[in-house]
Order: C-alpha cells, then structure tokens, then sequence
C-alpha cells in the first residue's frame, strides 16, 4: 500500500529486522519509538500488532 504524495527513501542504507532478522532497505522498515536502533519490518509489525490486540 502507498500514500498519496508518499516517495521512497532515497537512501541504500540496510538494517536488519528485530524480529525476523531479515536484511530490508531501511524503506521497509520501522524504527520502534522507545527503543532507538531496533527495526521491524512492515510484516512483523502487523503480526505485533495482532498480538498486542488480543491482549
């Protein structure tokens, strides 16, 4: 899915998945906010999501 008016980074830089460990553009990431440096990728933070849900 992509937001109307939303570009890509333009940037190369890769990081790893905190959850999956998997090695993703830093596009496809996100970078949790209270801890800085740990990444989740778009797949791992629906699946936290779903189980913060059920909580």
């Amino acid at each position: 899915m992509r937001f109307l008016g939303r570009r890509g980074a333009a940037t190369t830089e890769r990081v790893t998945c905190g959850c999956c460990e998997r090695d993703l553009p830093r596009s496809a990431v996100h970078e949790l906010g209270g801890t800085q440096g740990v990444f989740l990728c778009r797949r791992c933070a629906v699946w936290v999501a779903a189980r913060i849900g059920r909580a």
